[in-house]
Parts: structure tokens; sequence; C-alpha cells
């Protein structure tokens, strides 16, 4: 039976096509109910995924079945607080699976947090007659419904997913049917979580664009997103091919090489094709390089010497 649900799990999350890498992003579950038996009070525990219990846990469980590397951490519904804790501990995304009233401190914080660089991803709420709910229709989240889930849409809705996921409940042996706008929330929170691990420095609108081009449409609100194929982790293949306009490649355009005291030397590698850039424009070059970036330019080299 166990077998499965995870069988039914893993049809519906392939939907999303995500890529093969995972990232050590960190994610902030807010609840209304953070249950004492997990062992955490207050914002200042990990989830350990692993001790089951209510839908902190629940949610935590479906983040991590999107990348199975984030870091979860989990706090009872205090918008400032928790955005305050978020921004002392560089966390930058937090998963809202709730609806809640609206008022002014809340929306203070969600700008507060916007503002810094966190991305706020939110149930948009499970009632079909409504608008998208609080806190998904503020202009500073990231507003989920679910496909072919009882969903509150408007303007506002950012994304549709899939939900309906069976996760673990305290017993091991027994599964829950995590449903509703609750479940899709973690989904795209799981996956934005893979989009910082790429690109560490995208803000909302970043991220919102990057869901929007790559969802196919459903209703006249929104897509539903799926990963590109082409989505990698590290290098990424740019275009050498010559401007007409300028004559100058594509690499040697990056915009945060002017004044680096090796930009010289990027233009050159560029120009032979021995280093790659990043699909946002960037060159980083004070990024640490990885063991398979430093491999790849190597082999890069080798290549180039034998033609």
């Amino acid at each position: 039976m166990i077998k499965y649900l995870q069988k039914q799990n893993k049809e519906r999350l392939d939907k999303l096509n995500s890529p093969s890498f995972t990232g050590k992003t960190k994610v902030m579950v807010m609840e209304e109910d953070i249950p004492y038996d997990l062992g955490f009070l207050g914002i200042k525990e990990v989830v350990k995924v692993g001790s089951y219990a209510m839908h902190a846990s629940w949610t935590a469980q479906v983040i991590k079945l999107i990348n199975p590397e984030a870091e979860i951490y989990a706090s009872k519904i205090d918008f400032l607080q928790v955005v305050d804790y978020c921004i002392e501990n560089d966390i930058k995304i937090i998963n809202a699976s709730f609806t809640c009233m609206n008022n002014f401190s809340r929306r203070e914080a969600l700008k507060k947090y916007h503002d810094w660089g966190g991305i706020f991803v939110a149930a948009s709420g499970n009632k079909s007659n409504r608008d998208v709910q609080f806190p998904a229709n503020s202009e500073y989240t990231i507003a989920v419904a679910g496909i072919n889930i009882e969903s509150s849409v408007s303007k506002e809705l950012d994304v549709y997913t899939e939900g309906n996921i069976y996760v673990r409940n305290k017993d091991e042996g027994f599964f829950h049917y995590y449903n509703g706008t609750s479940s899709c929330a973690p989904v795209i929170a799981g996956c934005v979580s893979l989009i910082l691990a790429k690109y560490p420095n995208w803000k909302c609108e970043d991220v919102r664009s990057f869901i929007k081009e790559n969802s196919r449409p459903y209703d006249q609100f929104a897509g539903i997103f799926k990963f590109p194929d082409n989505f990698k982790f590290g290098e990424v293949e740019i275009d050498n091919s010559k401007n007409e306009e300028n004559n100058m490649s594509e690499e040697i355009k990056f915009k945060d090489i002017k004044g680096h005291w090796a930009e010289k030397e990027i233009k050159e590698g560029t120009e032979k094709g021995i280093l790659k850039g990043y699909p946002d424009g960037t060159f980083k070059p004070d990024k640490p390089l990885t063991r398979a970036e430093y491999i790849v330019a190597e082999l890069r080299k080798i290549i180039k010497r034998k033609e």
C-alpha cells in the first residue's frame, strides 16, 4: 500500500519536470499550530522530517519531496516575529499553507520581507466562490492554487500546481492524504527553493516572472508551472554567435565584471569558449568555483588545445 501511495505522489510531482539537482536552501514553514511533540517551540528549531505530527510536518514533507536538501524551519503565525527571524537568519523563503485576517501589521511585515529580498509563498484558499485570500492576495506574495482542487481564484493568483499529496503521519506506517491548497503552496515553495539554489540573488519579482514564463495556460488567472527542460545547475551554455551590430560575443557583456580585477581574463576566457556565464547576464566573478565547474573549464582547455 505504501509503495502504491508513493507511486501516486511520483506521478503527480513528475509533472513538475523538476531538475536533477537539489540545494540547501532555507525555508520557513509558518503554521497556525506547531505541535510540541515535534520538539520545537516558537521558531528556534529545525523541523526534523521523520518526526511526524500535524500540518507543519505535512507541509515540511511536501517541500522535502521537491527538494530533499531544503533546510526546513517552523514557526507559529506571528508575521513580524517570523519575518525578523528570517531576515536575521538569511531564510529567503516562507511558506504559508493557511489564510488569515488581513491587518496593517501583517501587511507591513510582508512588505518588509519582500523589500529585503524574501519570497513569501501562500495558499490561495479552499473556497471556490471567493477571491484569493490573505496573505496570498498581497502583492508581496506568490499566490498558489491547485489543479482539480477547490481553490479561491482571482486576478491576484500567480500559479496553479499539483496538490493532494500523500505524507506520513506520526505513525510511520500510516499515510495522510494532505489536500487542498495547503498542499499546493509547499509544492511551489519547494520549486522556489530549487530556483534560489541556482539563482540565489533573485527577488520575488524574478521568481514570479520565471514561474509565469514557464507555466502553460490553465484559466484566465494563471497557468500550471513546470520547470523548463534546460534548467540545470551551475554553468549554462550561452550563445557564442557574434552580434552584427557591435561584433561582441554575448559572454563578454556580463554586467558584474566591469572594473573587476579579472575582467580582462574573463573576457579572454569567454571569447575562447573556456568560460561560460549565467542566464541572468552575470558571471559572478567572486562566486566560489564548484568542483564540477572547475572540471568543465579544464576539459574545455584540453579540447581547445587539441583543436
